[in-house]
């Protein structure tokens, strides 16, 4: 049995014995997976709905409908108690509201967002340029009245893939824009759970998502001029926070089958 068998043994009786609901796809572009493991199911996105937002946001950018240069006014009602950068009601360049939705995953940078797109806008792009059939942004961060309601954001590991892959490959926007997209995403702020054990000669371009008994982790590990998709779904776990510690493991195993751990 070579180390790529036993890599898909060792994860297959983690994943088919784990106490929760749970979506893995482990694979190069264009190549059969290593691991694929309930890809279709349909999850909560919790905050990797960022990313595709961030794409439909540099399409703007990319049809000069918008700069990442322009100044939008932050009102102080706008402002959520959950952020670590907004302070005050005052202009915020596009560019930085970008960002801060992805390394630091600001919710009020989202919700600005999501305003000056529209989320009509927003699904459009997400159907008709990505072409994604599950994934859609029904509702604002914080908005929990319509998350009891049972509205919420949807997405699936293969969408998920679907929008790496055209990242990487260079299928949408603008080489400029793809890079600045990659750039954003390798800033990354949480570490704690694929990415936890990767050595320095990994870099991880991701996003990260959490609810109550909900983690997700999802992006393009790059070693070695080699790409591959590596994602993890998890909801319904047995803590509250969900369980980085399980995600984190999975990476590691990974990361020893790729000598970067």
């Amino acid at each position: 049995m070579n180390n790529k068998e036993k890599l898909i043994n060792h994860l297959k009786r983690k994943i088919e014995h784990k106490e929760a609901n749970i979506s893995v796809l482990f694979s190069a572009f264009n190549y059969e997976p290593i691991i694929s493991y309930e890809i279709d199911q349909v999850f909560s996105s919790a905050s990797i709905i960022k990313v595709p937002i961030m794409l439909a946001v540099l399409e703007e950018v990319n049809s000069n409908k918008l700069s990442l240069n322009d100044y939008i006014y932050v009102k102080k009602e706008d402002i959520l108690e959950d952020t670590e950068c907004f302070k005050e009601a005052k202009k915020y360049c596009l560019y930085d509201l970008v960002e801060k939705m992805i390394t630091k995953s600001d919710n009020t940078a989202t919700n600005i967002l999501i305003d000056l797109l529209t989320k009509e806008r927003i699904n459009e792009y997400i159907k008709v340029e990505l072409k994604l059939k599950k994934t859609v942004l029904n509702r604002k961060m914080l908005d929990f009245d319509s998350l009891k309601k049972g509205i919420d954001n949807l997405t699936t590991q293969k969408d998920m893939y679907e929008i790496f892959r055209k990242i990487f490959s260079n299928e949408i926007l603008n080489d400029k824009l793809i890079e600045l997209a990659k750039e954003i995403l390798l800033k990354q702020e949480s570490k704690d759970q694929l990415n936890k054990h990767f050595n320095k000669k990994a870099r991880f371009y991701h996003k990260t998502g959490e609810l109550d008994y909900l983690n997700h982790d999802v992006g393009v590990l790059e070693i070695a001029e080699n790409f591959y998709y590596l994602g993890i779904f998890l909801s319904e776990t047995k803590e509250i926070e969900g369980d980085k510690k399980f995600a984190s493991e999975l990476g590691k195993d990974i990361g020893e089958y790729l000598s970067i751990k």
